[in-house]
Formats: C-alpha cells, sequence, structure tokens
C-alpha cells in the first residue's frame, strides 16, 4: 500500500522464488535477503517511519568491515562513554580501547618536521602527542633523545605570584655536582677528602664519576674551590687511588665544585647537526 511492504509475524511466509526475498514469520517474524534487494526510498528498522535512505532505532552489529564513505565530525552525536583523563580512543585488532598518548603539547605545528602526532580529546580541547615521546600519569617526559630549545624556564608560583628561574646554559656536554667539606689537622697539615671509589651507591659523588669521562689522567675534571675562612685552599688529583685531597691554610669549611664532559660527549660536538633547528641568531663579536 502506498508503494511500502508491511510484514507481521503472524505465523506465515512468503517465497518469491527468484532469488530475491524469502520472508519467514516463525516466532517474531523475520526477512531474508538472499542475493539483492533493490529498495527505493527510506528502510527503517525498528522504526515505521524511516527519514532516511536507512534509519535504525536500536543498538547495531555487523560482522565484517563498513566500507565507503565518511562521517563528519559534526554529524556525530552520541558517543561511548569518555576515556578517562589524559588518554585517547584507539583501534587494537577489532575492537577500540582507552590508552595514553606518548607526549602532549600545545601546538604540534610549530616546528614540526617529518612528526608523527596521535590527536585526542581531553573534555575541553584536542591535545596532540609526539609518538617519539612517552610520559608518565604525571606528565613527566620519560624518553627523549635531545631537546632544541632557546630558553628553558622552570615556573615557580609562590604565594601566588610566578617567578622565573632560568636554566644556565655551557658549552659541551658536561655533567656538575657540588658540596661542602670541612678541612681538619692531621699532623701539620689541614686536608679532606673526595673518595671516589669509597663513594655510597646512589650519592651525588658516585653518580657524577660514574656518568663522566675524567679523562685516563682525570685531565678533563675540573675542581673549583671556595673556602669560608680567610685563607688559602688547593687541590690535588689521585687518579691512582681515586679521590681528590683538599688542602688549606687551616681548619674550617671549603665548597667544591667538579665539572666533567658526559660519558658520550664525543657524540654531542659544539658544531650542531641538526639541520631542522632554527637557533637564536647571532652576530659574530669583532671586537679583541
Amino acid at each position: 500500500t502506498g508503494g511500502g511492504i508491511a510484514i507481521s509475524d503472524d505465523g506465515g511466509f512468503f517465497d518469491w522464488n527468484d532469488g530475491w526475498v524469502t520472508y519467514e514469520s516463525l516466532c517474531c517474524g523475520g526477512l531474508k535477503v538472499n542475493s539483492t534487494l533493490a529498495v527505493t526510498g527510506n528502510v527503517g528498522i525498528g522504526t515505521t517511519a524511516p527519514e532516511y535512505p536507512l534509519d535504525i532505532v536500536g543498538d547495531v552489529r555487523w560482522s565484517g568491515t563498513l566500507r565507503g564513505g565518511s562521517v563528519p565530525w559534526e554529524r556525530l552525536t552520541s558517543f561511548p562513554s569518555s576515556c578517562s583523563p589524559g588518554k585517547f580512543v584507539t583501534a587494537v585488532g577489532s575492537t577500540l580501547t582507552c590508552a595514553s598518548p606518548s607526549f602532549t603539547e600545545t601546538d604540534p605545528q610549530v616546528g614540526a618536521v617529518n612528526n608523527t602526532y596521535l590527536c585526542y580529546g581531553d573534555g575541553n580541547a584536542v591535545q596532540c602527542a609526539d609518538a617519539d615521546l612517552t610520559y608518565d600519569s604525571t606528565n613527566n617526559i620519560l624518553t627523549v633523545n635531545k631537546v632544541n630549545a632557546n630558553t628553558i624556564d622552570p615556573i615557580y608560583n609562590i604565594n601566588g605570584k610566578k617567578y622565573a628561574t632560568y636554566v644556565a646554559g655551557m658549552t659541551g656536554i658536561k655533567e656538575e655536582t657540588t658540596g661542602v667539606l670541612s678541612l681538619r689537622k692531621n699532623g701539620n697539615k689541614y686536608f679532606a677528602e673526595i673518595n671516589f671509589k669509597k663513594a655510597k651507591e646512589a650519592s651525588d659523588i658516585w653518580l657524577f664519576k660514574n656518568v663522566t669521562d675524567f679523562g685516563d689522567n682525570w685531565e678533563n675534571l675540573v675542581v673549583i674551590l671556595s673556602a669560608g675562612f680567610d685563607g688559602k685552599v688547593w687541590y690535588e688529583k689521585k687518579p691512582k687511588e681515586g679521590k681528590i685531597v683538599i688542602y688549606g691554610e687551616k681548619e674550617g669549611e671549603v665548597s667544591y665544585r667538579l665539572t666533567a664532559p658526559r660519558f658520550d660527549h664525543e657524540k654531542w660536538p659544539n658544531i650542531s647537526k641538526d639541520e631542522n633547528a632554527k637557533g637564536m641568531a647571532v652576530i659574530l663579536k669583532n671586537d679583541f
């Protein structure tokens, strides 16, 4: 009637016998299509007033691949439950799951060259992630080989006011450690020792020695001393004994600063090999 077919679960069935449609009404009605079903107009499942070529009221399940076409974002009006904060929806095999992205940044297009980004929604905006980086649940970056940055500025919020604390730069890739010693009199000398062989595991001195390259004769190790008293202080390197001996004219406190190239310093020359890094423009000084 009116160009439509109405099917009710009345216990009967019909067969067109032409390879197209077989209708069976068993317990709850059904429509079996053996070959091709050509429909002009709208088809409704779960509704008697379809408004679209295929209008379904209820859940949908299928096996195989949904092919062809695309759905614009503005047409999506209903979604599954949201992922927890910091996670995005990703496909794993034939299912969807929530996963944490690698590293997030505000605008991945700035300075991005041949990088792959993962994007996800955090409830307020879309965040994007560099797939080469990883971070933990507290946003600490876990894996990165090299960072090109003109200025690094850790911000401290003290009583609601923000303060800048810039990270100092250094030529060459080096490590440093500092500390305080007390000179004590032994015989007719005042001295103290920094003994790397006896340093406790995970202490500053132990860690400094194990991540640096002193050189065969400790020629790469720089020692800077400051006396906490009015008098002279000096040092002596003893590579074979694994220690630095600090001497002074009297008893008292001495501050030290040790600097040495990192163990892999030869991989990082002063001339950058990063062709994509713009860097800061500086005019060569010829005033001396």
